[in-house]
């Protein structure tokens, strides 16, 4: 099962009547569960059920300026 929350928020600020400019922050796999990958090739006995990696992506956070006129 893989687990995966992710989140955003956002601010918006009047500059004047018809500027604004909104400040962003997201982040995708907030609480940073990690999601392991099993073998799964029956055909490979050696390497069946052993973990092989992460099947899920880290914790990534990214930040965005929107300018609006």
């Amino acid at each position: 099962m893989i687990e995966n929350l992710d989140t955003s928020v956002g601010k918006p600020f009047k500059i004047t009547e018809r500027q604004s400019l909104e400040c962003r922050a997201e982040v995708f796999n907030i609480l940073n569960y990690v999601s392991w990958g099993a073998g799964r090739d029956i055909t490979a006995p050696g390497s069946f059920g052993q973990i092989t990696g992460q099947i899920n992506s880290p914790r990534n956070i990214q930040f965005g300026l929107n300018y609006k006129c």
